[in-house]
């Protein structure tokens, strides 16, 4: 049934399955994972919006595993291969993406704030203290969120984009969305090298990316500073950033000022 390696990433591995299905495998700390993507993927899927099907869930080598329809094409991603004004055009692509998936009816998923403010209630008191300030100014709404949104995650099928990686979907404002994405294609990294083509190329496309979303009146810069701040914060505790961004991250991550 498992078929060869297809791609590798550091929660999962993704293996060939039969004819027209993938498999993702979690790696071991990642197993928690596991059953939470394969609900909220049924979730989003079931509302019609560009997801994979789930075909089932599985435990190989003691591993879990969701079993997904296999969505053909290339990337988002590969298309920055192209150079020249392919970062702007992704940039764009990425945006009018994200503004269909706030725009359509929302799945059947649980309420972001809800689970903020969940998992601050369980967590060391000094987080707590440092990170409620952050959550109680964010903006409520019940858009589905992806909650991971960039480039990689998007798949160019015959049928159009198809979304991947739906552990982090969520209702709530698009704005944290938005937020979320530009952290992510600005500053997460698991690199070493930090070259300033590289560099470069992230502000660009995070750049476009931003003026796509406040030129179409999507988000407004009074929603996004807070939800900056809480993606920010995200990533910070979250180890996937390289110490030189540390200082803008926490820069980002202010709570904001009462007045």
């Amino acid at each position: 049934m498992k078929g060869e390696l297809l791609a590798a990433a550091a929660s999962a591995e993704i293996f060939a399955w039969g004819r027209d299905a993938v498999l993702k495998l979690f790696r071991p700390e990642y197993a928690y994972a596991a059953h939470v993507e394969a609900e909220r993927t049924r979730a989003v899927h079931a509302a019609g919006l560009p997801a994979p099907e789930v075909r089932d869930e599985v435990t190989l080598e003691g591993r879990p595993g969701i079993v997904l329809e296999r969505i053909e094409g290339p990337t988002l991603l590969s298309e920055l291969a192209r150079g020249g004004a392919a970062v702007r055009e992704v940039g764009v692509r990425l945006a009018e993406i994200h503004r269909a998936l706030h725009a359509a009816a929302p799945a059947s998923l649980p309420r972001a704030l809800d689970t903020l403010r969940k998992s601050l209630a369980a967590a060391d008191p000094g987080l707590r203290e440092e990170a409620l300030p952050i959550v109680d100014a964010l903006p409520d709404g019940a858009a589905t969120n992806h909650g991971d949104l960039h480039p990689g995650n998007v798949i160019l099928s015959a049928r159009g984009p198809v979304l991947v990686d739906w552990v982090n979907a969520h209702l709530a404002h698009p704005a944290l969305d938005v937020a979320r994405s530009l952290v992510l294609l600005r500053y997460q990294s698991s690199r070493r090298t930090r070259s300033a083509e590289r560099l470069a190329l992230r502000q660009a496309l995070a750049d476009t990316y931003l003026e796509a979303m406040l030129d179409a009146g999507h988000v407004s810069q009074a929603e996004l500073g807070p939800s900056l701040a809480w993606a920010s914060h995200a990533l910070l505790h979250s180890g996937a950033v390289q110490d030189a961004d540390v200082p803008a991250l926490r820069a980002l991550a202010r709570p904001p000022q009462p007045g």
